[in-house]
């Protein structure tokens, strides 16, 4: 008898561990070091970005966005909030004086592509992860 409630119990664990749903939160996709290699204008297509001007972007845990030129030195830090398709990065100038940028962005494949728009025209950047 005593056996027998042992491998119910086991069994009854089994079950209940393998039914439950995961509930932790998925990790933000964004996080990360990302590099700028490709911009595509529809008045003139893509265009692949020369290692020179490849710029880096890294989104942390923490809300921070950090900014790199091509050789991977920090040219600007601000802060960034994220919804399911707007990235929006902001912050404070040394005089004080506050901004605030809004982008849509989607993934493609594991490309991050970020729309800039301005009205009537836009372009979309495009952003491959490099860790």
């Amino acid at each position: 008898m005593r056996k027998e409630i042992v491998v119910i119990v086991a069994l009854l664990c089994t079950i209940i561990a393998t039914s439950c749903e995961d509930n932790t939160p998925q990790a933000n996709p964004i996080i990360g070091k990302w590099k700028y290699v490709k911009t595509n204008d529809p008045m003139t297509g893509n265009h692949l970005v020369p290692t020179n001007e490849q710029s880096m972007v890294e989104y942390r845990k923490d809300k921070t966005s950090i900014s790199y030129d091509y050789s991977g030195v920090e040219t600007a830090r601000c802060n960034y909030d994220i919804t399911d398709s707007r990235i929006i990065i902001f912050g404070e100038n040394l005089n004080g004086e506050s901004w605030r940028n809004e982008a849509k962005y989607w993934f493609k494949d594991d490309t991050l592509v970020v729309r800039a728009d301005g009205g009537f025209e836009y372009y979309d950047d495009y952003w491959v992860r490099t860790k």
